[in-house]
Formats: C-alpha cells, sequence, structure tokens
C-alpha cells in the first residue's frame, strides 16, 4: 500500500482551511474512493443543512422579536396621544 497527500483544501463549517486528510490508495478500484469522498461530502452537506436550519430559526426569533417590540412601540404611541389628547380636553 502506498499513500499520497491530497492537495485540496475543503472549507469546514467556520469557514477555515483544512488540508484533506491522507488518502491510502489499496487494490480496490478507485470506485471506493469515490464512494468515501462522496459519504463525506454528504455528510457535509447534512452539517450545512442544519446550521442553514439553526439560522434560520434564530433570524425568525429575530424577526418575531422585532415585530413584538414595534407593537409595543405603536401602542405607546397611540397611548401616548390617546392621553395628550385627554389632557387637552381637561383644559377646555
Amino acid at each position: 500500500m502506498t499513500s499520497t497527500k491530497v492537495g485540496l483544501k475543503s472549507h469546514d463549517s467556520e469557514n477555515r482551511l483544512q488540508l484533506c486528510s491522507t488518502i491510502k490508495k489499496s487494490h480496490y478500484p478507485n470506485t471506493n474512493r469515490i464512494y468515501e469522498k462522496l459519504d463525506k461530502l454528504e455528510e457535509k452537506f447534512r452539517l450545512l443543512e442544519e446550521e442553514i436550519d439553526d439560522l434560520t430559526d434564530k433570524a425568525l426569533e429575530i424577526k418575531w422579536e422585532i415585530g413584538d417590540i414595534t407593537k409595543d412601540i405603536k401602542s405607546q404611541n397611540y397611548r401616548h396621544t390617546f392621553l395628550l389628547q385627554l389632557d387637552f380636553l381637561y383644559i377646555l
């Protein structure tokens, strides 16, 4: 068995570059290595999908918080305007 170092670089989930691990060549046909690479890529893709789902959930939570704050501000402005109108009527 001989081994060779792959010169390709890949991005992990934290956007850091890492060298791929040493791949050992054996008497198996290249299809084995292709399927191994495919499995690794599918796993990376699955992890990225999970990260996207997590980020989407966080973005929706922030959107809902902004909506709640906006409603509170509008409600406070409405109450403030109503109280000013009452004060004006009281003065009259």
